[in-house]
């Protein structure tokens, strides 16, 4: 798969993007998290919860495989485009708010508050 250029555009893949029809409101919230989440890099860290995140965006291994199961996609959070197909599925199924960061931004209202 040919990956796009630009910050952190280059993670989503052109074919992705083609054969799923995303909308640009699900685009531009996978960039976001990727920018925010983990600075465009693939990173492994302990979250303020105690707990492993994985990846362009920080997926927990808990959310990752609730993910996983809803949705069908498989792979590793590590890998770029496993990991942006995963966000991507999540916004268009609501799922946005389990990033931090979209809540703390502003983005979207915390889960609590919806």
């Amino acid at each position: 798969m040919e990956l796009r250029r630009g910050t952190c555009r280059r993670f989503i893949p052109s074919r992705l993007n083609h054969h799923h029809q995303l909308s640009r409101r699900s685009q531009a919230y996978a960039y976001y998290l990727i920018a925010c989440e983990s600075r465009n890099k693939a990173v492994q860290e302990i979250d303020s919860n105690g707990l492993m995140s994985r990846g362009i965006l920080q997926f927990q291994d808990a959310t990752w495989a609730d993910f996983s199961q809803q949705s069908g996609i498989t792979g590793d959070p590590m890998n770029n485009i496993d990991a942006v197909q995963m966000a991507i599925w999540a916004v268009e199924n609501g799922l946005v708010g389990h990033w931090s960061c979209a809540a703390i931004e502003g983005v979207i209202p915390p889960l609590a508050q919806r």
